[in-house]
């Protein structure tokens, strides 16, 4: 064999070895690809506060603070007072579990304090001791749903950098968000269709979901000595107005039917600070229901709370505890 025709052998064999590795190296990615695509990315709030995006409830306090509305977060305080002692750890699900729990007294004696009672138009006094409070809480209520949107609409994310020190997500895999912002689009580059914003999405025709889970009970308020008709009546009109903020979960659960079963092949389910907080547990309850019960669960948190919730959740689905990873 001549020197050249040694020499062109070699190089075939070079080219062909290198065909070989890219093929090889192809196949595999095609096989990683198929396996991000039977993975579920579930987002909480955590994910965006540890991008450092301002979307705390302390934040939307700052937020009616600068723009003069201060009388709607003291009375959000003072009528929901769970709300208050959380400070600047304050969850979204902590207020919406605020929200199920108004103070029907306290509600009832601030709004009424300043009517006295009218001896010759006794009528006219119960009357309006019935109706104030409901008014105030009603109007009270869509003042937080308009600035509460007004406030999403305004988070700057313009700045934001994806975090490498996170596992990295593929942008193949399915997304269920609990956010509104649209930050896996904007910083991750997730396409917009590979993810379901379950409460909404902001700047867009989405109505922004905020709300308890909570079906409030007005008798637990009353004593005997308070079964009053006129007491009973305005405890029974305010729990009416506090339960209109109350999520209609089967209903929003109902409208994502494409989604639950396009998630039936999923084999790994990963979650991003979400906060297992009471008020979304249906939700997950329903991702049980629609995956696999040999899909893997790798549950991130942000907080020693948060573990808490998760591994009190899995405690109660007594599923294989090997399927779940903290």
């Amino acid at each position: 064999m001549t020197i050249r025709k040694y020499l062109l052998s070699k190089k075939l064999n070079l080219i062909l070895w290198h065909n070989i590795k890219f093929i090889n190296r192809l196949f595999c990615q095609m096989f990683d690809l198929s396996k991000e695509k039977e993975t579920l990315y579930i987002i909480g709030n955590g994910f965006d506060l540890h991008h450092e995006i301002e979307s705390r409830y302390s934040d939307f306090q700052r937020y009616l603070y600068n723009n003069g509305k201060s009388f709607l977060a003291n009375n959000i305080e003072m009528f929901y007072p769970n709300v208050i002692g959380k400070g600047n750890h304050c969850k979204w699900g902590d207020l919406e579990m605020a929200l199920g729990e108004v103070d029907v007294k306290t509600t009832y004696n601030e709004c009424n304090e300043d009517i006295e009672k009218d001896d010759e138009h006794i009528e006219r006094t119960f009357a309006i001791w019935e109706e104030k409070p409901q008014l105030i809480l009603e109007r009270l209520l869509s003042e937080l749903q308009k600035y509460f949107e007004l406030w999403v609409n305004d988070i700057d994310i313009r700045n934001i950098k994806p975090d490498n020190s996170i596992y990295q997500f593929s942008t193949l895999g399915k997304f269920l968000s609990f956010n509104y912002t649209e930050t896996l689009e904007t910083v991750y580059g997730v396409p917009r269709e590979a993810i379901t914003y379950i409460h909404g999405r902001r700047r867009c025709r989405d109505n922004l979901i905020l709300g308890h889970n909570t079906k409030i009970d007005y008798h637990k308020y009353l004593t005997e000595s308070e079964e009053l008709f006129y007491k009973e009546n305005a405890y029974k009109g305010i729990v009416q107005i506090a339960n209109t903020k109350r999520k209609n979960v089967k209903d929003i659960i109902a409208s994502k039917r494409e989604f639950w079963n396009s998630i039936k092949a999923i084999k790994k389910i990963v979650t991003y600070g979400h906060s297992f907080s009471e008020v979304d547990i249906p939700y997950f309850e329903q991702i049980r229901k629609s995956v696999s019960s040999k899909t893997e669960w790798y549950l991130g948190y942000y907080s020693a709370e948060d573990e808490k919730r998760a591994k009190e959740l899995v405690k109660n689905w007594g599923i294989d505890s090997t399927l779940f990873h903290f």
